[in-house]
């Protein structure tokens, strides 16, 4: 049955998203069936434009929901504009695709690197990703001058770092639990036929229905709605469906049937044959429920602030075929009295291309980066002290450790927090001297003769005796205290806090 999602899935996605059946809308749906055969092994190149005015946005907002917000309560004032340029290969026989981005954030440029994605192979970034996110979440936004992540040594540091290894992988198929095997059984052996069965389907299922938003222009055809003729259309759609379960039941049945077909998978086309048996018995129950998410639709779009969204969006794309390309021009927009909140444009163009693409072979895993890097943090941001924390609901096996640093770690990169075992004995909380010294970075060592564990201090061994548990050593607080650090403890309704600090 996983076979069958999959190859659905890939025929669903290759149409386009307004659908319907006059002449026209069969002609535009006639390209985007010729761009989808072209994009089967292809180049992609594009330029996706950004703009926003956050000024507005928060007008807009302080209106939609009734409440005063300002651009400053954003975190962002005035005009912002981003521009993303792509250049990305795709093979859909394989599944595989791979990215090159540069990004330009207020007038500068950060190099976004690559990115690879192979269903049996995982996905890739390169270090050259990470580098530029770093430099650009600098920019945006803008720690306090004296932070760690703004000297020179830890920049220089972490393109050290990433240089090391070209890319990362971030997502790894075996990791995930799903073997080579399993992967390649999901990959249809026709998609060609998928791509026709699927186009046959939109034709069938919406025989009688227009939206009319398509228009034929010089060289292909042109898309165009706002947000309540979108929303109207839905609604138009949905009534279609109920008033033709039939159709849409047969036109399912025949696509569903032709894609397993092409997989020769005799088991889930039983399965498929036995699933529309059940659809059609409940038929009554199918249109009951259509019409309910009509009137669900319909009631939405009398809410004020749901129209004033919808008054606002505005969408127009063009498709064009010159020579063997694809060329497409979209513009998403959102104007609140008369001034443009967001406008968002693109342009791409679709050559088909022979790719040889396979995995990045000079890579490390996410969890090698995240020690390289949590090393990197350590240097430049330590430890100073943990908070131990314990007597929830009477519990007091375990403590919430918390540790402290100079400086927060921003985008929850590193786990400052982590549950630990506890002992107490005769009134005495004892906790695992191994765990808190890896955090506050103390060496242990452990004398087996002794049975005595020690930290190094200042080239001197401090014997740290306590409870031995299971081959750990657990001290007492206050021994803390024998390293140099203070330990203050308060209770507060049964919570027991003791903080360790330099």
């Amino acid at each position: 049955m996983k076979k069958v999602l999959a190859a659905v899935l890939s025929g669903l996605l290759c149409v386009t998203a307004f659908t319907g059946c006059s002449a026209t809308e069969l002609s535009c749906l006639k390209m985007s069936k010729e761009i989808m055969d072209t994009m089967k092994t292809c180049k992609v190149s594009g330029q996706i434009q950004m703009d926003m005015d956050f000024d507005s946005l928060a007008a807009f907002s302080s209106e939609l929901s009734g409440m005063e917000i300002s651009a400053e309560e954003l975190g962002v004032t005035g005009k912002k504009s981003a521009k993303l340029d792509y250049v990305s290969r795709m093979d859909m026989t394989n599944m595989a695709f791979d990215m090159d981005m540069d990004l330009t954030y207020d007038g500068k440029k950060y190099e976004l690197g690559d990115l690879y994605y192979g269903l049996t192979d995982g996905v890739y970034i390169s270090g050259e990703t990470i580098l530029g996110v770093y430099q650009l979440a600098m920019d945006v936004a803008k720690p306090n001058e004296d932070s760690y992540l703004l000297q020179e040594g830890f920049a220089k540091d972490l393109k050290t770092v990433l240089n090391q290894h070209k890319y990362i992988q971030i997502v790894d198929m075996e990791e995930m639990g799903v073997s080579q095997e399993e992967l390649e059984a999901v990959l249809p052996t026709d998609y060609q036929g998928i791509y026709d069965a699927a186009f046959r389907f939109y034709e069938d299922v919406f025989k009688g229905f227009q939206t009319d938003m398509v228009k034929e222009v010089s060289g292909g055809y042109q898309i165009q709605t706002d947000g309540k003729a979108a929303a109207q259309m839905l609604v138009s759609m949905l009534d279609f469906i109920a008033q033709n379960p039939d159709q849409v039941f047969d036109a399912t049945e025949v696509y569903l049937t032709e894609v397993v077909k092409q997989m020769n998978d005799e088991e889930a086309l039983e399965e498929i044959q036995e699933l529309m048996v059940m659809i059609k018995e409940e038929k009554q129950s199918f249109i009951s429920t259509v019409y309910y998410l009509k009137a669900t639709l319909e009631s939405a779009l009398q809410d004020d602030a749901v129209s004033k969204t919808l008054d606002s969006l505005h969408y127009v794309t063009t498709m064009k075929k010159n020579g063997d390309k694809f060329v497409s021009d979209s513009v998403f927009d959102v104007t609140y009295k008369g001034q443009k909140v967001l406008k968002i444009t693109e342009k791409s163009t679709t050559e088909k291309m022979s790719v040889n693409m396979s995995a990045p072979k000079n890579s490390v895993s996410m969890d090698t980066l995240m020690e390289n890097v949590s090393a990197l943090i350590h240097k430049y941001n330590p430890v100073t002290g943990v908070e131990m924390s314990w007597g929830w609901g009477d519990d007091n096996t375990e403590a919430m450790l918390l540790a402290e640093r100079a400086e927060e770690v921003p985008f929850g990169f590193m786990e400052d927090h982590a549950w630990v075992d506890m002992q107490i004995k005769d009134g005495r909380a004892y906790l695992p001297l191994r765990l808190i010294c890896n955090t506050l970075g103390e060496p242990v060592t452990w004398n087996n003769a002794e049975k005595t564990a020690y930290v190094i201090v200042d080239g001197k061994n401090v014997p740290m005796k306590g409870l031995l548990q299971d081959g750990r050593t657990f001290v007492a607080v206050r021994d803390f205290e024998k390293l140099g650090y203070t330990v203050s403890y308060v209770n507060e309704d049964g919570i027991k806090t003791a903080t360790i600090a330099r």
